[in-house]
């Protein structure tokens, strides 16, 4: 009977507890019990969980030391894509903590933890990106808890958002609230000044972000914190020109016990700032100097040889400035930005010198080794594909010349010539072999071009191991070894498919030979061909000798036009055209030479020079087009009323065109303003030039011909058809479309959307929505997505997820399918499209029962707007 009435009463209490811990009321138990719930329960598992993500996120971040650092590291969209599921964790545990814990009572919450769970909830949308949906969770708190000193760190995410998604009038409003506001707390300031700062970088003011660096600093105790905005601070005075204030605070960093990297880069900026002080450049080497000699610094040394070039350069020191980046090139192993930056700031040094065969080599170097993100890539590649043309022409000349002095010998002594090259060959070979496998049995893993490098001096034995064609030792290896796979033991991977009727272990199909001594001991596979291989290659006979003189004809008239038009060089351009009238002085080129030959010497002001020239033209050549030209300066003006030159011209490279030639058609476009000045046919050409510079050069470099043509031809027919081209590069099509007809379609970005997923009748539906659904789940659980579908038409079908609250929501959505397309992976490729739409418009399209006008519209409006 006892044990009865003590489980009663037990039962009794705990009634009573519960009962006075209602969420309803508002009484010091029920207060303290939902508050300390919430704390532990809610609050703090999720805090743990967004702690250790965002963690994990800055410390998989990688800091770009080349460019100003960011204050806050956010992670990307991919990131944030990562962080998913254990944010929608978090997001579960605080939304169930709020439905259970609130104590919202007469318009007031009783329970302090709550107002802290809407703000990690917010942080949860934020770290994935998705800026909006976190906004109204921070506008929920700062404007429900005007009196609450914790609204203030609401306030300071909301400006976090701002900033991160360019509302930058909206934070300089947040900001002058903020500044206004007596109470804000002082534990705050440090954020607050930051978040100033980073709205000032991101706007481009840099010296009012110093100033609120500066007080964010003030504001920051000892730590990585401080340290990080401190080296900030040393960047921005060096963007503003202050070399003497960055290099006190660079050398602040370096006492603060900085990471290892950072502590790097803070010595290179300091020792590099120190040139323009008065300790001048020669301290500035001797510290650079000391820490290449620092073992500690071995993985940096192409940075600190960078940095020396660049203050060679402040002393006029161009030679010494070019063996530093050499250096650097050289010793950059793992840094691929800084290899490609050092190869082509040393090409540039090298054109400069007017070495343009080295230039070349160390251009192509930059453009494999720097990502299309970087500034002046199209600018490189140009520079690079120039000279390519010219290592090519310069490249013919010279193995044509071989080809023929050996091909003019006798019979015994061109076979003895071969016999003996072969057998050079081979032992270099062998020597290069054994050099490798010595190499990969020591473990350095170095590669040293042997004797072959130096027998690709000009004037080597034979053409087709010349010394601008094959100069590195990447080339050179790849020659030897052919591509292979990085891993162990790359060279016993030799395949037998790659044998061919030159290899010596092939069969009489042209197959390997499965009882080969070469695949039985998987020893590499020899390079070197044939005699009779060889002696094939020969232009011997008439016919051969006139096709070989032909292509040296061809080549130093290239030559001639690449110096003067492309690269500025008009004395080699001069002596190329010499040459081209010295070895073909009745060649078909031997007009145009004699015109050019003057046109540069004018330039030059080699007067007497010029005269000769132009008495060549008029004496020899009298009738012709360019005695015209020099006779009459208005002739151009005249040439419309003959079928001429340019004319045909014109029509040949039209032609060449039509044959898919891009190369040959890019180089005849150049050469046709010089041979032809202004005329008809010049916005023609210059449109030709444009749509073989998407071939030979990069689309946007497509794209600025395009322009420049629109831009210099306004009143000529081609401007038409360059607009057309351009708009479809672009993308939009839909506007020149748009200003012809009026679209069916309203604005409506504040209202319901939708995301719209257009795939093929016979697609399986079921497994889509599974896909579509799996997607959702993983991306987007916390919110309340459906999917339908609907029959357009015949063929189409109409897949819908709805629905969001407004345009920016929906087309969050959209850029996370662009991202992660792996609701898309089993349509077929170009079968399917997709796009967001309002709910009104979705209406006007199922009416239209067509895709294509919209997504015009969807280009427009949503993509580009």
């Amino acid at each position: 009977m006892p044990h009865t009435l003590f489980r009663i009463s037990a039962w009794c209490c705990l009634l009573a507890v519960s009962i006075s811990c209602s969420t309803k009321k508002n009484t010091w138990v029920s207060r303290n019990f939902n508050s300390v719930t919430t704390h532990y329960n809610g609050w703090f598992y999720a805090n743990e969980i967004i702690n250790q993500q965002v963690d994990k996120t800055v410390k998989s971040y990688r800091d770009d030391y080349d460019r100003l650092l960011p204050i806050f590291v956010y992670g990307s969209i991919e990131d944030g894509k990562a962080m998913t599921p254990e944010m929608d964790k978090a997001f579960k545990k605080i939304s169930k903590c709020i439905e259970r814990h609130s104590m919202l009572i007469r318009d007031r919450e009783y329970n302090p933890w709550i107002k802290k769970c809407y703000v990690l909830l917010g942080q949860t949308h934020f770290y994935k990106h998705d800026y909006f949906a976190g906004l109204e969770a921070f506008e929920f708190v700062a404007n429900r808890n005007r009196k609450h000193p914790y609204r203030f760190e609401a306030m300071l995410w909301m400006l976090r958002v701002y900033n991160e998604t360019g509302l930058f009038s909206r934070a300089q409003g947040l900001i002058d609230l903020i500044a206004d506001e007596p109470r804000f707390p002082k534990s705050y300031r440090r954020d607050y000044y930051s978040l100033i700062a980073d709205y000032h970088i991101k706007t481009a003011n840099y010296p009012l972000a110093i100033k609120s660096l500066t007080k964010a600093i003030n504001y920051s105790r000892r730590g990585k914190t401080k340290t990080r905005l401190t080296y900030i601070l040393a960047q921005l005075y060096m963007k503003v020109k202050d070399e003497e204030m960055g290099a006190r605070y660079f050398e602040k960093v370096t006492h603060m016990g900085p990471p290892y990297e950072m502590l790097f880069n803070a010595r290179m900026n300091l020792a590099s700032s120190m040139s323009s002080l008065a300790k001048g450049g020669k301290d500035v080497k001797k510290v650079l100097n000391r820490m290449l000699k620092d073992v500690k610094y071995a993985d940096f040394r192409d940075q600190i040889y960078f940095a020396l070039a660049k203050v060679y350069k402040k002393e006029g020191s161009i030679g010494a400035q070019a063996d530093a980046l050499t250096q650097s090139v050289r010793v950059s192993v793992k840094n691929k930005k800084q290899k490609g930056i050092s190869a082509f700031t040393l090409g540039d040094v090298l054109y400069g010198q007017r070495k343009f065969l080295l230039a070349q080599q160390y251009y192509d170097t930059a453009v494999a080794n720097l990502d299309d993100k970087f500034e002046d890539l199209e600018v490189i590649k140009l520079k690079r594909n120039s000279l390519s043309a010219l290592v090519k022409n310069l490249n013919t000349v010279v193995e044509e010349d071989s080809l023929q002095r050996i091909a003019k010998m006798s019979e015994s002594e061109r076979n003895q010539f071969v016999e003996d090259m072969i057998a050079r060959l081979k032992k270099k070979e062998k020597e290069e072999r054994d050099a490798l496998e010595a190499a990969a049995t020591s473990g350095n893993g170095i590669f040293t071009p042997s004797a072959t490098s130096e027998a690709l001096a000009p004037g080597g034995a034979w053409y087709f191991y010349n010394p601008n064609a094959i100069s590195v030792g990447a080339t050179e290896f790849q020659r030897k070894w052919g591509t292979r796979k990085l891993e162990d033991n790359w060279r016993r991977s030799v395949k037998q498919a790659s044998s061919g009727p030159d290899d010596p272990t092939a069969g009489p199909d042209g197959k390997g030979k499965k009882d080969s001594s070469a695949s039985k001991t998987n020893e590499p596979v020899s390079q070197v061909k044939s005699k009779e291989f060889y002696l094939s290659q020969l232009p011997t006979g008439d016919a051969n000798l006139q096709k070989s003189s032909e292509k040296v004809m061809e080549a130093l008239y290239n030559l001639g036009l690449i110096y003067k038009e492309q690269l500025n060089d008009l004395p080699n351009s001069l002596e190329a055209y010499e040459q081209l009238l010295k070895r073909f002085p009745k060649g078909k080129y031997e007009l145009v030479a004699y015109y050019q030959l003057y046109r540069i010497n004018l330039a030059l002001e080699n007067t007497a020079e010029a005269n000769k020239y132009k008495d060549i033209l008029l004496d020899r050549f009298p009738n012709s087009e360019y005695a015209e030209l020099i006779r009459n300066p208005n002739y151009n003006a005249d040439r419309d009323r003959k079928k001429n030159e340019a004319e045909i011209y014109y029509e040949e490279t039209f032609a060449l065109f039509q044959q898919n030639k891009y190369e040959e058609v890019y180089s005849r476009c150049l050469a046709a303003d010089t041979l032809f000045g202004q005329s008809d046919y010049q916005p023609k050409y210059a449109f030709l030039q444009a749509m073989c510079t998407g071939r030979v050069v990069s689309k946007p470099a497509m794209i600025m011909a395009l322009k420049r043509v629109i831009a210099n031809f306004p009143k000529d027919p081609v401007k038409n058809r360059a607009e057309e081209v351009l708009a479809l590069l672009e993308g939009q099509k839909n506007e020149i479309d748009s200003a012809k007809t009026e679209s069916p379609f309203t604005d409506a970005p504040e209202k319901e959307h939708y995301f719209v997923l257009v795939v093929p009748v016979n697609t399986d539906m079921n497994q889509l929505k599974v896909l579509v659904s799996d997607f959702n789940a993983k991306n987007f659980s916390t919110s309340n997505l459906q999917t339908t579908d609907l029959l357009m038409g015949t063929e189409k079908k109409l897949v819908c997820v709805k629905s969001f609250e407004n345009k920016v929501k929906a087309m969050n959505y959209y850029g996370m399918v662009q991202s992660d397309k792996s609701m898309l992976k089993n349509l077929p490729e170009g079968k399917y499209q997709y796009f967001v739409i309002s709910a009104e418009n979705y209406i006007r399209l199922y009416k239209m029962q067509e895709t294509e006008t919209y997504l015009k519209y969807f280009q427009k409006k949503y993509q580009k707007g």
